[in-house]
C-alpha cells in the first residue's frame, strides 16, 4: 500500500518493537514517508521509501532548524515549535 505515512515520537513506539524492527516492519508494509520525532531532544527525522523497498534519510534537523518535507505533502517543520505551549511553566 503506497501512500501511507507514519509518525512517531521515539520515546513512544506504540507497538512495543525495538526501531530497527519497527523500521523494518513498515518497509515490509510499504509504509512510504515514516516520521521520527524526537520531543525530548526535539528532533525530526524523515525517512521515505525508496525504489528499492528500503528507507533513506530525506530530511533531519533539530532545534530551530526547518524541515523541509515533499512527501506526503509538502510541510515545512521546525521540531522546537513542535513542544510550544507542551512544556509546564
Amino acid at each position: 500500500m503506497t501512500g501511507r505515512r507514519h509518525d512517531e515520537c521515539r520515546d513512544r513506539n506504540p507497538h512495543g518493537l525495538p526501531w530497527g524492527r519497527q523500521r523494518a516492519a513498515y518497509e515490509r508494509e510499504g509504509v512510504a514517508s515514516y516520521w521520527l520525532v524526537d520531543p525530548d531532544e526535539p528532533s525530526m527525522t524523515v525517512l521515505e521509501l525508496g525504489p528499492d523497498g528500503r528507507y533513506a534519510e530525506v530530511a533531519q534537523g533539530s532545534g530551530d532548524d526547518q524541515v523541509v518535507v515533499g512527501r506526503p505533502f509538502p510541510v515545512t517543520v521546525v521540531p522546537s515549535a513542535l513542544r510550544a505551549g507542551l512544556d509546564p511553566d
